[in-house]
């Protein structure tokens, strides 16, 4: 078992930017495997899935 964890800053001035390459990547990945990453837990976003 393997934990995937992209990190990100929030806000719309972020987005697209190197500030948001991890989120990026956990967004590429959970859209190919459809996982849903959704679930809000200690100020982030979790998804749960098989790769």
């Amino acid at each position: 078992m393997y934990i995937v964890a992209g990190l990100g800053n929030p806000g719309t001035q972020y987005a697209g930017t190197r500030h948001n390459a991890g989120f990026s990547c956990i967004d590429e990945l959970a859209d190919k495997y459809n996982i849903s990453v959704d679930t809000a837990k200690h100020k982030g976003l979790i998804g749960k899935g098989v790769i």
